[in-house]
């Protein structure tokens, strides 16, 4: 694996106070790792071939069963449903198709629409859609979406991976640090935002992943890459199926074992 700067490793074990609660529940959840029987991760193995061959070194039974969404998504299909556990906002959809290819960037607001200033909401009237609770893979597969502005978190890396979509990487805790590194250094699909944030630095990344071509391709790369993984025969499905296989074996000799 590639060095790591201790200002991309989690925020959780950034920390001198050896009761740190993050860092004691990090610790707990690694040690926890060790007697699991298997590892099941929302990645792919192209996408984190590093970090794979390091576990695979310590765990004999890895499942790579991701991008999740996307591998969930094929099933859903077929039978008509869906992965959202809320009524979405479909609304903003509507407001994309009205848009320019490649001309919208997504962003998530905590505390929704009433945590944004009163000034930004007047200055941005017509330029924007504030949606409630929408399929953010939706939002970012849609050729409206040209760019992501997003604090990393990984669910939305990989949705944002598989729907081609660049990102400006700003995280706030937590694995948001390492994530920007792969997106920055090892995808090639991100940019980063400064410790100190200032409005002129958002602009003018937005405005680079906007424009970048080469970006653009990297990101259309990896698409196809996990597009791949996922699909039928892809090394996705195939581990998912190889891990309900397994799966029902327990639950066969645990009934065994009750008779």
């Amino acid at each position: 694996m590639p060095p790591i700067k201790l200002g991309d490793m989690s925020s959780f074990v950034r920390t001198t106070d050896p009761d740190d609660f993050g860092l004691r529940f990090n610790e707990e959840e690694a040690n926890n790792c060790t007697k699991a029987n298997a590892l099941i991760l929302n990645t792919f193995d192209e996408l984190e071939a590093d970090v794979l061959a390091a576990l695979r070194a310590e765990y004999a039974r890895i499942y790579t069963i991701g991008p999740l969404g996307t591998l969930l998504n094929h099933a859903a299909d077929a039978i008509g449903g869906g992965l959202s556990l809320w009524k979405q906002d479909t609304e903003c959809l509507a407001w994309l198709d009205t848009q320019q290819p490649r001309s919208a960037v997504e962003n998530l607001v905590p505390g929704g629409p009433n945590a944004l200033p009163p000034e930004f909401v007047v200055e941005t009237d017509g330029r924007r859609c504030l949606a409630t609770w929408c399929s953010q893979e939706q939002v970012l597969r849609h050729p409206a979406v040209g760019c992501f502005l997003t604090h990393s978190g990984w669910n939305s890396k990989c949705e944002s991976v598989a729907s081609g979509v660049p990102m400006v990487c700003w995280p706030v805790f937590a694995d948001q640090y390492i994530n920007r590194k792969y997106a920055c250094e090892s995808w090639d699909v991100g940019l980063r935002l400064d410790e100190e944030v200032r409005r002129e630095q958002v602009t003018a990344q937005v405005k680079q992943v906007m424009e970048s071509e080469e970006m653009r391709q990297d990101a259309a790369r990896w698409k196809a890459k996990a597009e791949q993984a996922a699909r039928l025969g892809g090394s996705s499905y195939k581990n998912l199926q190889s891990m309900v296989e397994v799966i029902r074996s327990f639950a066969s000799d645990s009934k065994k074992a009750e008779a």
